[in-house]
């Protein structure tokens, strides 16, 4: 049996239960789904959600809330949710390419997808769980997404920490183009 630390909402608590060589997550009683592999069980810091990674037919893919997301490959990052609400988000891999999946909705596929190896997923949310930011790689070239809307291309970007989110809600950013370091600063949302 597993659970998770103290939250404001309800306590989630569950176990992954095993039928005929098929798993499911059992989390407050209820059996979500029979797969051929279920792990990397997170919780809402509310804890009213749940997701976990699962293994179906030889493919990969993030079930939230007894929601199962797009099938990948394989996982490259499993499911998480952002710290303040905001939703989940996990990263796909197909074949060579790799693409974030956020809400259930997959977006473009590219070349590397960055920043969730560095730091937890959450960190790409904003602190208030609005804005969700990463970057991605293609043909060589770095750039910001937000809010699923490509930055301009960088031949890198420069950081090794958190999506830089201002109090404001603004996100601040640096990128190197040739031998020239520009600042980058995308307006709040809204």
């Amino acid at each position: 049996e597993w659970s998770w630390g103290d939250t404001l909402g309800p306590r989630l608590t569950g176990y992954v239960a095993e039928r005929d060589g098929q798993f499911a997550l059992v989390a407050n009683e209820k059996a979500i789904g029979w797969y051929d592999e279920v792990k990397d069980v997170v919780g809402s810091t509310d804890g009213l959600h749940v997701a976990f990674s699962a293994i179906a037919n030889g493919k990969a893919l993030a079930v939230v809330d007894g929601v199962a997301w797009p099938d990948c490959d394989e996982l490259a990052q499993p499911a998480g949710f952002a710290a303040q609400g905001g939703g989940a988000v996990c990263i796909c891999k197909r074949g060579e390419k790799m693409s974030v999946i956020r809400d259930g909705r997959e977006g473009p596929l590219h070349d590397l997808v960055y920043g969730p190896y560095s730091y937890a997923l959450a960190d790409c949310f904003s602190p208030d769980g609005k804005r969700f930011a990463y970057i991605a790689r293609d043909n060589k070239k770095d750039a910001m997404y937000v809010d699923g809307v490509p930055g301009p291309a960088f031949d890198d970007i420069v950081g090794d920490g958190p999506i830089g989110y201002r109090p404001d809600g603004a996100i601040e950013y640096m990128g190197i183009r040739g031998q020239t370091l520009y600042r980058i600063v995308v307006a709040p949302a809204g």
